[in-house]
């Protein structure tokens, strides 16, 4: 039965990927959670246009550093695949 002699591990690819990038992705929900927080006005439109922007942020920031080359080609091949 074989059996894994070594694995290759880089901490460097590790924090990388497996810290880095989660942690780009979700730091303008971050920031905007604490500046929520520590604000006193209720105004719903600036809160909703700024969490609108919060979210594009995010959702561009996940599109572009989140996701692997071949996790966008997956998601796009599904998005313009056709409908049945």
């Amino acid at each position: 039965m074989p059996r894994t002699v070594g694995l290759a591990f880089g901490i460097s690819d590790y924090l990388r990927d497996g810290l880095l990038r989660p942690v780009i992705c979700g730091l303008p929900l971050v920031v905007f959670g604490i500046m929520i927080r520590g604000s006193n006005s209720s105004a719903s439109i600036t809160t909703g246009l700024g969490l609108a922007g919060t979210l594009a942020a995010t959702a561009l920031l996940v599109w572009r550093w989140g996701l692997v080359g071949s996790e966008r080609e997956k998601l796009l091949a599904r998005r313009f695949a056709p409908q049945m």
